[in-house]
């Protein structure tokens, strides 16, 4: 019989409560490009958020990266697909969404000026993420935005952080 250990940390840290339930944190989801679609992404999101113990402030943020980027991918994209994927790791919370389609070819609101239709929900998404990255390529696109998630307590990392403020 083979028994597998976990590592032992080399130093001690705090172990947030809860964090021992938590199962894996990886979701994905591939549905069609269809209105109705957006609104089952976003109660996936939402569960996941519940099931992860993930704050109420991230579950919000969480859904609406998710409602923005899913909505672009069916008004603009004019892909088939919408693929989700959530994950965390490392203290970032992963939101990506793929899709098979050519921006703005099939877009409902190809002929109006940008500022009509284009833009907001990209800001929305930039406004609650760290980081956002949007790649475009001519079989799809991939956009990822990363929500940083409160670290765990570790000893002494509060206080070096109220050192480095205080010597700004």
């Amino acid at each position: 019989m083979i028994t597998l250990r976990p590592p032992v940390a080399s130093t001690p840290v705090e172990i947030p409560e809860g964090a021992h339930r938590r199962p894996r944190r990886v979701s994905a989801a591939v549905v069609p490009s269809q209105p109705a679609s957006v609104s089952h992404l976003r109660r996936i999101a939402r569960r996941e958020a519940r099931r992860w113990l993930l704050s109420a402030d991230t579950e919000e943020a969480l859904q609406l990266v998710v409602s923005e980027l899913a909505g672009n991918v069916v008004l603009h994209s004019g892909s088939p697909y919408i693929a989700l994927l959530l994950s965390v790791e490392a203290g970032v919370l992963f939101v990506k969404v793929r899709d098979g389609g050519r921006w703005g070819e099939n877009s409902s609101c190809a002929t109006r000026e940008d500022d009509d239709c284009f833009g907001r929900g990209l800001v929305l998404v930039d406004a609650v993420a760290a980081r956002l990255t949007v790649v475009r390529t001519a079989t799809g696109s991939e956009v990822v935005a990363e929500i940083d998630l409160p670290t765990a307590a570790v000893p002494g990392r509060r206080a070096a952080e109220q050192g480095l403020a205080a010597s700004i």
